[in-house]
């Protein structure tokens, strides 16, 4: 009973609203992010499938494992210069130590 008269006071609910309002922000902004490390990974797998098609299925599970954005973005700027399988190998490698 006491809980309910508190909630229908004006400052319980603007406390309440705010709480909604920075969930929500802080919500979306996790969502962002997210959306940013998922575009990041494919478009490295992308490149990795355009360039070196057979070692798609390997890069796919070292890439997975990668939740840095920069590290991601960084790997596919390399893969402009790549030139054999063995560059690819050692870029996976080195991004599992990032």
């Amino acid at each position: 009973m006491l809980q309910d008269i508190l909630r229908e006071t004006e400052a319980y609910q603007q406390i309440l609203r705010e709480g909604q309002e920075k969930g929500y922000k802080e919500g979306k902004e996790e969502g962002i992010e997210e959306g940013k490390l998922l575009a990041s990974r494919q478009i490295l797998i992308d490149l990795i499938q355009a360039k070196f098609p057979e070692a798609v299925s390997l890069a796919k599970r070292c890439i997975d494992t990668v939740d840095d954005v920069e590290v991601l973005q960084a790997a596919a700027m390399k893969m402009f210069s790549m030139q054999t399988i063995e560059e690819l190998f050692h870029l996976l490698l080195g991004m599992d130590k990032a």
